[in-house]
C-alpha cells in the first residue's frame, strides 16, 4: 500500500512540473521579434505553442485585447508607450509597443500585411494556366520560393526577373495545389514575417495551354488526348519528325527517350524519332517538351504497334 501510494506521489509531481513546462514553454515560444514595436492600427498577438496566452495591456483605452489575441488600437494625440504583459500563470514576459499618434503613416509591416492581403486575394480562385507572380504591389517588393518539393508546380524565373507559377500537366490532379513562402524586400530593422501563400490548380480542358495548343499543331496523328498524355500507332521503320514548323516566336520541341531506354526498338536523332521494330502488345513511350518563352510543359506520348499493315 505504501508503495503504491508512494508511485501515486512521484506521478502527482511529476505531472505538476510537466504542467509548468509547458507554461514555461509557451512564454518561450513567443518570438520577441513578432510583437510589434511601432502600430497605427488593429493586429493580432502570438497564440501560445502550449497552453493558451494571456496578454494584459498597461493602456487598455489605447490598446484594447479582446479574444485573448485581437487587438484593437486606438491612436491619440500623440506617440504612446504601452506595456503588454503575455502570462501562463506564474511564467511571463514583458514587452512595449509604441501606438503611434493620429495621422502616422503605416509601418512598414502593416503595409506589407496590407499588400499581402490583396496578393492573398488575387489567388483565392483556383488558377488554370501558368500565372504570373507580382513582384511588387503597393511598392512592396515581393519575392517567392515553394514551401516544398512539389511533383505538380515549378517555380519559373524568367530572363526579364519576372517569376511564374506553372502547373505541371501530368501531375497528379489530387495534387494540384502548391504553398509559396513569400519575402518581403526589407532593408529596415523592422521585423517582416514570411507569408505563406496557397494556390490551387484546376485543368480546364476547354481552354488548353499554349504549349498544348502547340504539341496538338505537330501535325501527329495523336489519339486519345489527356491533360499532357496521348497515344501513337507506329508501324515499322516508321520516322516522324518533331520539329516546329509554325510561325510563333520563341517556340522550342524537343523529344527524348525515357530513363527506361527503348534503344533496340525506337531512336531519336535531331528531334526525329525512328522506329525499328516494335513489339506486339508491348506499349513503349517517348517525352516531347514543348518550350515557349522559358515555360517548358512535358507530355508522355505512349506508343503502340499499329494493327494496320
Amino acid at each position: 500500500m505504501k508503495r503504491i501510494f508512494g508511485l501515486m506521489l512521484v506521478l502527482i509531481v511529476a505531472f505538476s512540473f510537466a504542467g509548468c513546462d509547458f507554461d514555461e514553454k509557451s512564454i518561450r515560444s513567443i518570438y520577441d521579434r513578432a510583437i510589434p514595436q511601432e502600430v497605427t492600427k488593429d493586429f493580432v498577438l502570438p497564440r501560445g505553442a502550449y497552453a493558451p496566452i494571456t496578454y494584459t495591456s498597461s493602456h487598455p483605452d489605447v490598446l484594447e485585447i479582446s479574444n485573448l489575441y485581437d487587438v484593437k488600437v486606438n491612436q491619440q494625440d500623440e506617440d504612446v508607450i504601452v506595456t503588454i504583459e503575455a502570462r501562463v500563470k506564474s511564467a511571463f514576459k514583458i514587452f512595449e509597443i509604441k501606438v503611434l499618434k493620429k495621422g502616422s503613416e503605416l509601418t512598414l509591416k502593416e503595409q506589407a500585411d496590407l499588400a499581402f492581403e490583396k496578393l492573398n486575394q488575387m489567388f483565392e480562385e483556383s488558377i488554370s494556366r501558368e500565372t504570373l507572380l507580382p513582384n511588387e504591389i503597393d511598392n512592396i517588393l515581393f519575392d517567392y520560393e515553394l514551401d516544398s518539393y512539389y511533383k505538380s508546380f515549378s517555380l519559373v524565373r524568367k530572363f526579364d526577373g519576372t517569376k511564374w507559377l506553372v502547373p505541371i500537366l501530368n501531375s497528379t490532379p489530387s495534387k494540384d495545389a502548391v504553398k509559396l513562402r513569400v519575402t518581403v524586400a526589407n532593408e529596415t530593422d523592422e521585423y517582416i514575417p514570411t507569408y505563406y501563400l496557397n494556390v490551387s490548380y484546376v485543368y480546364d480542358s476547354d481552354n488548353l495551354l499554349p504549349q498544348e495548343e502547340i504539341f496538338l499543331s505537330l501535325g501527329m496523328d495523336f489519339k486519345f488526348y489527356s491533360r499532357g498524355s496521348a497515344r501513337l500507332y507506329l508501324k515499322d521503320n516508321d520516322t516522324l519528325d518533331f520539329t516546329y514548323q509554325g510561325d510563333q516566336e520563341n517556340v522550342n520541341v524537343a523529344i527524348r527517350l525515357p530513363a527506361t531506354s527503348f534503344d533496340d526498338d525506337l531512336t531519336i536523332y535531331n528531334n526525329t524519332l525512328y522506329v525499328k521494330t516494335l513489339l506486339k502488345n508491348k506499349t513503349y513511350y517517348i517525352i516531347v517538351s514543348v518550350d515557349i518563352d522559358g515555360i517548358t510543359q512535358e507530355f508522355r506520348v505512349f506508343i503502340e504497334k499499329s494493327n494496320i499493315e
